[in-house]
């Protein structure tokens, strides 16, 4: 389970918040985009991170593409400085603890988590997330990308 923890901790320091490094850059540097969110799935030997990023002007599409694929290639190479990971950890705890206050969604993270091999409750998230093996497993491939563009 830990890779896990590792790429939902990762995934929460991509879109999560005003200090999230997709905000930062597209957001509050760029002034391009007001959204986006990102998703990821395990498997045993292969997983996805999916960034979706809706209302691209698409003057501007190619530079939030490329903009989103630097950021995810430091990410790779271990060039985000561990000083921001380690400052997001309060952040990160406490978006685990209050998400999964409610029955349902308790439930529903143990379900995920039962069918990838064990039950995760949400402490353990926090428990386990070791911030040494982040660039380790974190992105391990090439990016492929999928546009769906307007009419």
């Amino acid at each position: 389970m830990p890779n896990y923890i590792i790429s939902d901790y990762l995934t929460f320091n991509l879109t999560e918040g005003a200090t999230s490094l997709l905000y930062t850059k597209l957001r509050e540097e760029r002034g391009l985009v007001y959204d986006f969110y990102s998703e990821y799935d395990l498997f045993a030997d292969l997983g996805y991170l999916q960034v979706t990023i809706p209302g691209i002007p698409l003057s501007r599409l190619y530079e939030v593409i490329s903009l989103t694929e630097d950021i995810l290639n430091q990410i790779k190479l271990g060039e985000i400085e561990s000083d921001y990971f380690e400052k997001r950890i309060k952040y990160y705890e406490y978006t685990i603890r209050t998400s999964y206050r409610s029955m349902f969604s308790r439930a529903l993270l143990e379900a995920h988590t039962a069918i990838k091999g064990s039950i995760v409750e949400p402490e353990y998230f926090i428990e386990k997330l070791f911030l040494e093996k982040l660039y380790d497993s974190a992105i391990t491939s090439n990016f492929i990308k999928a546009l769906i563009l307007p009419n």
